[in-house]
């Protein structure tokens, strides 16, 4: 079984090497992984730092939709680490132009608002409540 890791392009829902995408010295993924602060619940088939495939349907990496949204790119880099964050952004804006399932969600994720502010919004809402 081979596993390709980050340097990945999606072609007809499944992923396959491109051997041409540079990573940043001293990529390990599953440090990358690790450092994810979703790493120990996500439950995406495709990780921007480990690899694997995506099919119609399943989960698609919260930061990976973010990545596409519009101030994607901010909220992407200041909530993971710097370079896994420049993983995810490669593969999300290499992603929105390819076929595919995975690149289907990224292009739907993209015309829908941020979870990750409406997440900050309700916090910040509940703050309130509790100071109140």
């Amino acid at each position: 079984m081979r596993l390709y890791v980050s340097t990945c392009m999606a072609t007809n829902d499944q992923l396959t090497p491109q051997g041409s995408v540079s990573t940043p010295q001293g990529f390990d993924p599953v440090r990358f992984g690790e450092v994810c602060p979703r790493y120990e619940h996500c439950n995406a088939a495709f990780c921007p730092a480990l690899g694997g495939s995506h099919l119609h349907g399943e989960p698609v990496c919260l930061y990976l939709r973010e990545a596409v949204k519009p101030g994607g790119e901010a909220r992407v880099r200041a909530r993971i680490p710097k370079e896994l964050a420049e993983v995810v952004l490669t593969h999300a804006a290499r992603l929105m132009g390819t076929p595919g399932a995975l690149a289907w969600a990224l292009r739907t994720a993209s015309q829908h608002g941020s979870q990750i502010e409406t997440g900050d919004r309700l916090a910040a809402l509940m703050k309130v409540r509790e100071t109140a």
